[in-house]
């Protein structure tokens, strides 16, 4: 059974929700906080491993947004007493992003030379959005 399916109180998934919101508002608002400095106010193993896997979707999702390749590796020397919750939330990241990559902001530039891409804004299914700048007329856009 994956760790991120794992039973829990509902008032315990409420506050792993929170968490998770808050951490996602900060990764947004480019100021994102580690993932150690999130979990370590856990008390309970097993509430600690449902937090950490969803921590590191969120943490391996927008680091691939910016064109980074976090590897599994990476998070279990991490996390080397929770490979179980490091695996879960990997394998799941991956299974999520196999049907569309979008492309990165350099390759995004490359096919818009007169526009300034500042970031990827959003994902969906088939398509990615981005916000850029176009200097002639001193505006943002979308791409």
């Amino acid at each position: 059974m994956n760790i991120r399916h794992k039973k829990l109180p509902i008032q315990t998934l409420e506050r792993i929700d929170d968490l998770c919101a808050d951490c996602e508002r900060k990764w947004q608002a480019n100021q994102p906080v580690s993932i150690e400095s999130v979990i370590a106010l856990e008390n309970s193993a097993a509430e600690r491993d449902v937090l950490l896997a969803e921590l590191i979707a969120l943490d391996n999702d927008y680091r691939r947004q910016l064109g980074e390749t976090p590897s599994l590796q990476e998070y279990l020397g991490r996390f080397p007493e929770s490979p179980q919750a490091v695996n879960d939330a990997v394998d799941d990241g991956q299974k999520t992003t196999a049907g569309f990559e979008p492309p990165t902001i350099d390759q995004i530039a490359e096919l818009f030379p007169d526009l300034e891409i500042i970031k990827l804004v959003g994902t969906g299914g088939m398509g990615a959005v981005y916000k850029a700048r176009q200097p002639g007329l001193d505006r943002f856009v979308s791409v």
